[in-house]
């Protein structure tokens, strides 16, 4: 039997609501081989006996990273995403479903796909990875940077669009922040084209600031980040 590996996330009952709901709507459109009422139900006990992993007969595991504070007094795995990924590792060509793989430690993906077969769906992106040939010790470059981009691990433009890591504050020029995660603003795309002919020596920090509506100290600071906005 296929062992089936949940990991959802949420500081917060609701937050954690809406992850489960992600990967209850990815399982029911995609055939995963797990019900939706059963993640329901595994989602349901983890919340009312306050653990971070529960499983039933069926081989089937939930793991739940329910934030730092809310850890402290819980039961099970103290790192519920490292165990989620040993659960995986450690069964035989298994499912492992993440509600994104945002923040997911991508050398572990990598090693969990080529070494011990399993298939990681990010059901956010509706995105699997599937196991590639047994004589790789790694994933092609392509899907590892793709994976990166998907983690927020890669501080650079394409990280941006598929939203990084943010701890608060005022975003960077042309970026919104949607709770704890950068996006995009729009006028990303503006931001970038004035600031790649700052660049190009076409526009000075000045006109490049009253362009963009903004103080000619932003426009310096955007500079010092090119790989966020895909300057050459």
């Amino acid at each position: 039997m296929t062992s089936t590996i949940l990991l959802a996330r949420g500081t917060t009952p609701g937050e954690r609501e809406r992850s489960i709901d992600t990967i209850r709507s990815w399982a029911r459109e995609h055939n995963a081989g797990i019900h939706p009422d059963t993640i329901t139900d595994l989602y349901e006990w983890t919340e009312s006996n306050a653990t971070t992993a529960t499983a039933n007969r069926d081989d089937e595991y939930l793991f739940i990273v329910p934030g730092d504070e809310t850890a402290r007094d819980r039961q099970g795995p103290d790192d519920p995403a490292a165990a989620a990924i040993n659960k995986a590792s450690s069964a035989a060509a298994a499912n492992l479903i993440v509600d994104s793989l945002a923040g997911i430690n991508i050398d572990a993906v990598a090693r969990i796909v080529t070494q011990d077969r399993v298939r990681v769906h990010d059901a956010t992106h509706a995105l699997t990875v599937h196991p590639v040939t047994r004589d790789r010790d790694d994933l092609p470059p392509s899907t590892r940077r793709a994976l990166e981009v998907l983690a927020g691990t890669a501080d650079h433009a394409d990280a941006l669009l598929a939203g990084i890591s943010w701890n608060g504050g005022r975003p960077p020029l042309g970026c919104t922040s949607d709770g704890a995660r950068l996006a995009p603003a729009d006028n990303y795309d503006d931001v970038c084209r004035v600031l790649q002919r700052v660049r190009d020596d076409e526009l000075s920090q000045t006109e490049a600031s009253n362009r963009l509506g903004c103080a000619r100290k932003t426009v310096g600071n955007a500079l010092d980040r090119p790989e966020l906005y895909r300057l050459d």
